[in-house]
């Protein structure tokens, strides 16, 4: 099983450098697959979540580190994704958050062309930003929904296409369907700010720290 080339940490107070390595046959119907690797980095902190989504849109995977220090929560995360021409990106972002899981900094880079980044001066009026393609940036609202005991959200966001480094401000609003101790389901809808017409809708599975397990048609949580 591929995901084998991942390890995992699951101690309670971490001082570590957390290295993606080399991924090699992660994809074994993929031929002559390249070896991946980035720099490493370190992160101070509690671990909560080491998580993995594959893409059910073909080629891609997401691999997050999710940890807590202080009143702050911190996501590191690489995307291995293919852009517009095929060839594979790899693209490193992290997000500073606080407790209720609005945005403080956040910075993403191409590790392909480190030239291509944006950050937190690209914030656009909002607590939240919606990384494509992440599953992990829709679990930002659903927390601070929980946090307010809301039950319909409608949201402003920095929408940023990180295969193509571009920003816009983005409308979506938030349902919170079924809320059980260890699974719930919200929809997520991408809205018109004005008309309120519906441009894309998805029922989200999410476990108990709102993390996706099933975004249907785009992602699936593997580990």
């Amino acid at each position: 099983m591929y995901l084998s080339a991942f390890g995992s940490q699951h101690e309670a107070e971490i001082r570590a450098v957390e290295t993606f390595g080399s991924f090699t046959n992660i994809f074994p119907d993929q031929e002559n697959f390249p070896v991946l690797s980035c720099e490493p980095y370190e992160v101070v902190g509690m671990q909560l979540q080491d998580v993995v989504w594959e893409s059910l849109k073909g080629v891609g995977f997401e691999h997050l580190v999710l940890k807590k220090a202080g009143e702050n929560i911190f996501a590191d995360s690489l995307l291995v994704y293919p852009d517009s021409s095929g060839k594979l990106q790899r693209i490193k972002y992290s997000i500073t958050m606080d407790d209720s899981y609005s945005v403080q900094n956040f910075h993403v880079q191409s590790l392909t062309h480190p030239n291509q980044k944006v950050g937190v001066s690209d914030l656009i009026d909002s607590l939240f930003v919606d990384i494509f393609p992440s599953p992990f940036t829709n679990t930002l609202p659903i927390q601070w929904m929980r946090s307010q005991f809301l039950q319909v959200y409608e949201i402003e966001v920095t929408w940023v296409d990180a295969l193509q480094f571009k920003t816009k401000k983005a409308s979506q609003r938030y349902t919170e369907l079924k809320n059980t101790p260890e699974q719930s389901v919200y929809r997520f809808e991408s809205i018109d700010a004005k008309t309120k017409e519906v441009h894309f809708s998805a029922d989200l599975t999410v476990d108990k720290d709102c993390l996706v397990l099933e975004y249907p048609g785009y992602f699936r949580r593997r580990l």
